[in-house]
């Protein structure tokens, strides 16, 4: 079985990239209780001989926050909240990249696949068949959670 990263550094690799790429700065937060609430999911699969699941859950706010960041606009345009879904599954793709050369190595050539991007509410199962192997959840200044988790052995 794959040994994936720990939490210290998928955090580490989560607030690094929001902050690099979308200028949000973040840090780590306790769980969040998605019970109820609206959120964006993105999940993946990266593949080299075995797999490993990536789910993004986000509170559903920071995603036209997210996209303004990336895109240069303003969040409350409607470009941002069109492109909202678009900009988590991006954030997935930068993520992917770092989890791949983390897991099967920088020599390796890894497939990422096409991050699935759906809007869910009130799910109070995980997101994976079984619960992750690696998780991390994030509190933006604004008050938004995101949740990274990695699962081995997973499929998208």
């Amino acid at each position: 079985m794959l040994e994936l990263p720990s939490v210290a550094w998928l955090t580490e690799i989560v607030a690094g990239i929001l902050a690099d790429a979308a200028f949000m700065f973040v840090e780590a937060t306790d769980e969040r209780d998605w019970q109820g609430a609206e959120f964006l999911c993105a999940r993946l699969a990266l593949e080299h001989g075995e797999s490993v699941e990536l789910v993004l859950r986000a509170d559903v706010a920071l995603g036209p926050t997210l996209a303004a960041n990336l895109l240069g606009t303003e969040a409350d345009s409607d470009e941002a909240r069109v492109s909202a879904g678009a900009a988590l599954g991006e954030l997935a793709n930068m993520v992917a990249g770092a989890v791949a050369v983390e897991v099967f190595g920088h020599e390796s050539i890894c497939h990422i696949g096409i991050p699935e991007v759906a809007v869910g509410s009130g799910l109070v199962s995980s997101p994976t068949p079984e619960p992750p192997s690696c998780k991390t959840i994030v509190l933006t200044e604004e008050g938004h959670h995101l949740a990274v988790m990695l699962r081995a052995g997973g499929t998208a």
